[in-house]
């Protein structure tokens, strides 16, 4: 056991925590009690993603290269679906595509 630890089963406080020298709690994010700090932005509501596939209403297709690479990184891999947009359907359809392209030809496995 470690004497500098405090002993078994406690952490050492995180700067900023609100714990003890810490000044409103709030973790250090230069907000107050009121609100945002002045002069600090404020952040605004995120739009939410639709699906291209559904909008458009149709299915990720193995032979549009083009359509293909808007869901591949640049270093070839496929975006998640967080980043993609897609529904979850349509992420499930476009991995298949993807891989089938990468497969025949179309994509390379890995963009070095």
């Amino acid at each position: 056991m470690d004497k500098r630890s405090g002993g078994y089963g406690k952490r050492p406080m995180r700067r900023g925590s609100g714990g003890p020298g810490g000044n409103s709690g709030n973790g250090g994010r230069g907000r107050g009690p009121d609100g945002p700090a002045e002069g600090s932005l404020t952040r605004r509501p995120r739009r939410k993603k639709v699906c291209v596939f559904c909008v458009d209403k149709r299915l990720p297709d193995y032979k549009d290269i083009g359509g293909m690479q808007r869901f591949v990184s640049d270093r070839g891999r496929i975006y998640p679906r967080n980043q993609s947009g897609c529904c979850a359907q349509h992420q499930r359809a476009v991995g298949t595509a993807v891989k089938r392209s990468r497969e025949i030809g179309f994509l390379p496995y890995v963009i070095e």
